[in-house]
């Protein structure tokens, strides 16, 4: 009788163990729930046996942006335009040419569409004067910043610019177009050569400024009225320093700055998620890049969790977000654009 009573306690417990980790692995799958992608479009082919003036057709991408019903905005920095298509990458217009009249463009840098007005603002003159159109290309105002802005930029407001600032050790500054005045600077952080933080971004959320430093795997938040820092969440990858090689060859002088990861922090359906970019050389001297993979990560209370890696943005950078799109560009292996749907 009592092996009966004892066998009757192991089973209950050997069902009790076995309930707690059946909850626990349905726990953990729920909290890591993984995401789906689909190619919306891809816009921009080889150039084989196409005419110069192709619409699909782009020379030197520098930056991609799309306006609140998700057409895209492409600038391309050598052939000094920018390129308009609709949501399934279809052609809409070609805007600006090269030139100091009101609606031509001299040595832009970036593109990017105000969401608070509709606008487009395209970064000029080498980062050193911002020009404002409407979405047909027609022009609306020029403004000489103050100190050049070389990296990226948002808009908080229609009137306030936000932007990765490189003269002090506040990373990020609020500049008011009107007045010309800056207004607020934030995220202190140690200097670093500039190469390392060139992709750095930032998002804000529910009052909470979101950015990652420099090529550190870390997510971190801070108030953006007080500028107080909130929170340091961790990234779960390895962390791998930067390392800037310099030499010489048969041609001359060289270098190579080798930027191991970089992480940006964008929108989704409402939600924060990082993208997280791996780059990878050749043992070359100079280094040939071989690989630049991207990985989608999700904040998840207060901890980040990866949902996805991104195989079909490979060799690609971050250009926009709309609802559950993500817009990349890249030249390999020609230039191009990606609309990628994140689907939960």
């Amino acid at each position: 009788m009592k092996d009966i009573k004892r066998f009757r306690v192991f089973i209950i417990l050997v069902s009790a163990f076995c309930l707690a980790i059946f909850t626990l692995f349905s726990w953990v799958a729920g909290q890591t729930k993984k995401v789906n992608v689909r190619v919306v479009a891809q816009i921009g082919h080889s150039g084989d046996n196409s005419s110069a003036d192709d619409p699909y057709l782009f020379s030197q991408i520098w930056s991609a942006t799309c306006d609140t019903e998700g057409n895209v905005y492409v600038l391309d920095y050598k052939d000094v335009c920018v390129k308009a298509f609709d949501q399934s990458g279809k052609f809409l217009r070609k805007m600006f040419r090269e030139g100091r009249g009101p609606e031509e463009i001299e040595a832009p840098y970036l593109a990017v569409i105000n969401k608070y007005s509709n606008h487009l603002f395209v970064l000029n003159m080498y980062g050193t004067e911002l020009k404002e159109f409407d979405l047909s290309g027609k022009y609306i105002n020029v403004f000489h910043l103050p100190h050049q802005i070389g990296i990226f930029f948002d808009f908080i407001d229609q009137d306030r610019l936000i932007f990765i600032n490189t003269r002090t050790d506040e990373r990020i500054r609020v500049l008011n177009l009107h007045s010309m005045e800056f207004e607020k600077g934030l995220a202190k952080t140690e200097p670093v050569p500039s190469v390392v933080y060139g992709n750095q971004r930032f998002v804000i959320k529910d009052g909470i400024l979101w950015t990652c430093h420099n090529d550190e795997t870390v997510l971190t938040g801070y108030n953006f009225d007080s500028g107080k820092e909130v929170a340091r969440i961790p990234i779960p990858e390895k962390y791998e320093k930067y390392v800037i090689d310099k030499g010489e060859d048969v041609n001359g002088a060289w270098w190579i700055a080798r930027i191991r990861q970089f992480a940006q922090p964008i929108i989704l359906n409402d939600t924060l998620y990082v993208l997280f970019t791996r780059w990878g050389w050749t043992s070359d001297k100079p280094a040939k890049e071989k690989s630049r993979d991207l990985f989608l990560y999700r904040l998840n209370g207060k901890r980040l969790e990866k949902v996805t890696d991104l195989p079909e943005g490979s060799f690609m950078f971050l250009g926009d977000t709309w609802k559950n799109r993500l817009i990349l560009y890249g030249s390999d292996p020609y230039p191009q654009v990606k609309i990628l749907e994140i689907i939960e």
